[in-house]
């Protein structure tokens, strides 16, 4: 199985994924996040933005963990049908974005929030059936008030972009 770690941070987890047996392409748009990651994970980390996206059907899986809230809502779904084209038949997305309503600015950095509603339409919009939309609590001591939504999404073959 072949999972991309679309944003990939530190390269936390990729190197879990690497671990368990899977094949891993990691990417993230900062290149010294990149720098890190790759020292992590001991592989290629691919330097690009969502908007850069050009994989044709490579993933089985697509893990966005925290970092699909930073796209604009004007170009969520345009990133989202990168994603999708990205994906092999029957792949999964999971992506998981801070919930709430609106856009915001904290420490400098852009975060556009989402509820379950929200995400259900942006998922159904983009081709995806959704699997499974949950809220989690932050596990970080410091945001233990923060919530999460989190979505499961299956790549829907009857559509094309």
């Amino acid at each position: 199985m072949h999972i991309l770690d679309a944003g990939c941070g530190s390269g936390r987890d990729a190197k879990a994924f690497l671990r368990a047996g899977y094949q891993v392409t990691a990417l993230d748009a900062s290149r010294e996040i990149c720098k890190e990651a790759e020292k992590l994970i001991k592989q290629e980390v691919i330097c690009i933005s969502f908007e850069e996206l050009q994989f044709q059907q490579e993933f089985d899986g697509i893990w966005a963990c925290a970092s699909l809230l930073h796209v604009s809502y004007e170009e969520i779904s345009g990133v989202l049908k990168r994603l999708w084209t990205a994906l092999k038949k029957d792949g999964i997305l999971y992506a998981s974005f801070k919930y709430g309503r609106g856009m915001r600015v904290d420490k400098g950095r852009m975060f556009y929030d989402y509820e379950e509603t929200a995400i259900k339409n942006l998922m159904v919009d983009n081709c995806f059936l959704l699997e499974d939309i949950f809220v989690t609590q932050d596990v970080c001591k410091s945001r233990e008030k923060e919530q999460w939504v989190n979505v499961l999404a299956k790549k829907r073959e009857s559509e094309s972009f």
